[in-house]
């Protein structure tokens, strides 16, 4: 039998814009004009579905302080649908000059900043105690730990039964005995910058009184998310053949309901004539995988593509030999050299695929 379950997660950032988007398409800037309301309202819903009685936010709603009126507003009538539901939400992670306007909130409970606190269940829902010395032995619950931690998006928590263990009597203090004991990492419902590139969500706690036990698993919120894919190969490649592996592992990237934003990095041997390197330019090669992806409708969209530093571009032999037989006919068996200057020069000549496609981006 499950006594308390709560949806944790990290600050809220209601009206901060999403970033690294520049050249996205109509469709893309849409979803993510609405995309940090929408991860809200995903965490809503999985608190509803988990049958949770608490959502709880270990962070501001707001990255901005003037946006917090703006963001209060927008989030009242959700509010007034969890409490129908019998959902609170508790925020701990503002200043006491916000707590006014976060207390108008309906079925909001407020922590003042940095405060550890816990959580029991009562017949009405969660009940919140501020723990103000280490000698206060509330009932049996949840301890949440704040402060302790340099990372703003960590917290601990603890689980507490009701029998309590007490001190010596020179002390003449309490102390809880802690059956599990759990620091919780946590991130925020929406990735705002490329820079984030893991899942982005909640953790639902799940206080089993049974059998005494603290779980914890995740749910994915986010409705947009910044990915790296890695493509490496031996094999070297040509530049119709390196767009279609890229396509084909960008479809298997989209079997999910979110959009995958993707930072491609290349290691790989590419093949090329001297009249098209201009076509593997990084921009260019964007440009054709977008293109060839109808601009990612499929839910997946590549938002940069770079070449690792061990990548080669490698020329087409048959053509370099019809460039250069004529300009130096030693290397080719045409002059007068021997078998050694034959060599000497074919050493010469190796690099100078690579030589020109640098000095054209130079360019």
């Amino acid at each position: 039998m499950s006594v308390m379950r709560v949806i944790c997660t990290d600050a809220l950032r209601l009206g901060s814009p999403l970033e690294g988007l520049a050249g996205s398409p109509e469709w893309l800037r849409r979803i993510a004009a609405s995309a940090v309301r929408q991860s809200v309202l995903n965490l809503c819903e999985a608190a509803v579905l988990s049958g949770c009685q608490a959502i709880l936010v270990n962070g501001r709603l707001v990255e901005q302080t003037s946006l917090l009126d703006a963001a209060v507003r927008w989030l009242r009538p959700h509010c007034e649908q969890l409490q129908a539901q019998g959902v609170s939400l508790i925020l701990c992670g503002h200043p006491a000059e916000d707590a006014a306007l976060l207390k108008s909130l309906p079925a909001t409970i407020v922590v003042p900043q940095d405060r550890t606190f816990a959580l029991t269940a009562t017949a009405d829902g969660l009940a919140v105690q501020l723990i103000e010395s280490p000698g206060q032995t509330p009932s049996a619950g949840l301890l949440v730990c704040r402060g302790e931690f340099p990372s703003t998006s960590a917290f601990r928590l603890r689980l507490q039964r009701g029998d309590m263990a007490t001190d010596s009597q020179e002390t003449g203090t309490s102390t809880w005995e802690f059956l599990r004991d759990a620091e919780l990492q946590l991130s925020s419902p929406q990735a705002v910058h490329p820079a984030e590139t893991a899942a982005c969500g909640a953790l639902i706690v799940e206080l089993s009184d049974t059998e005494s036990a603290l779980t914890a698993r995740f749910c994915a919120t986010d409705v947009l998310r910044y990915c790296r894919e890695e493509f490496r190969t031996e094999q070297p490649l040509e530049r119709g053949e390196l767009l279609q592996q890229l396509m084909q592992r960008s479809r298997r990237s989209t079997a999910t309901r979110r959009v995958n934003v993707v930072d491609w990095s290349i290691q790989a041997t590419l093949l090329s004539d001297l009249n098209c390197d201009a076509n593997l330019e990084e921009q260019q090669l964007l440009s054709d995988l977008r293109e060839t992806l109808q601009g990612g409708l499929s839910g997946f969209w590549p938002r940069r593509i770079r070449f690792a530093e061990d990548s080669r571009l490698q020329g087409q032999s048959a053509e370099l030999e019809d460039l250069l037989c004529g300009l130096i006919p030693e290397a080719y068996g045409t002059g007068t050299h021997n078998s050694a200057d034959q060599e000497c020069c074919l050493r010469l000549i190796e690099p100078l695929p690579e030589l020109l496609a640098a000095l054209h981006r130079a360019a």
